[in-house]
This record gives C-alpha cells, structure tokens and sequence, in this order.
C-alpha cells in the first residue's frame, strides 16, 4: 500500500526556548496544534494506522532554529499523527527528518510530508 500525507499549517508551534509558560497556557497550545493536525488529516486518513513511516517536517520562519529546538517544534504535531495516521512514534515505526526554510517574518508555516 502507497500512502502520502502532505500538511501545511499557517502559523509556528512554539519551539522548546519559548516554553516558560504556565502548564494551563501550554496544554491549550498542545491542544490547539493536535486539532490543527487532525483538520489538516481529515478525508485524508490511511484505512489504519501505518506500521511505518517516513516523515519530514519543515520550519519556515524568519529565524533559523537550532537543531534541538527545531525538533521539538514538532513533537505536539507527531504526537498528533499517533493512532490516527501512524502506528507509533518510536524509532520502530517512523524515520523523522527535520528541515527548515526562511519565511517572510509573521509568515510562518509548518509543513509535514
């Protein structure tokens, strides 16, 4: 079976060095990229979860991440992905690629392939 997902989400998740927020504000941002990923999969979903994927994620915005930060910009997003396109985010089940584009400043989106 051939499976490809292609999402483009307007808007940046909050990268690890933003994180000093009260839990209740970072478990409304966790909820609100979860929904944005689930719209985005919607009448594009696989019969069942894949027991493998590759899976590339992009950054485009005005700063360059490091490499750390960028990774976690997109964990709320895989998490996302879990039960609904992918079996499971562990090594077994995925190979992750992290990218990062310039974008125009307040013209931020993330991409997942």
């Amino acid at each position: 079976m051939s499976y490809h997902l292609e999402l483009e989400i307007k808007g940046l998740p909050p990268m690890n060095s933003a994180r000093n927020v009260h839990w209740r504000v970072a478990q409304r941002e966790k909820k609100l990229w979860q929904e944005l990923v689930h719209l985005g999969v919607v009448g594009k979903k696989p019969p069942a979860p894949l027991p493998f994927a590759n899976i590339r994620c992009t950054r485009c915005s005005a700063a360059m991440p490091d490499a750390d930060n960028l990774a976690h910009s997109f964990k709320t997003l895989v998490d996302a992905l879990v039960g609904v396109v992918i079996e499971d985010d562990s090594p077994e089940h995925i190979a992750i690629s992290y990218a990062w584009e310039d974008a125009p400043r307040n013209k931020g989106s993330v991409h997942i392939e």
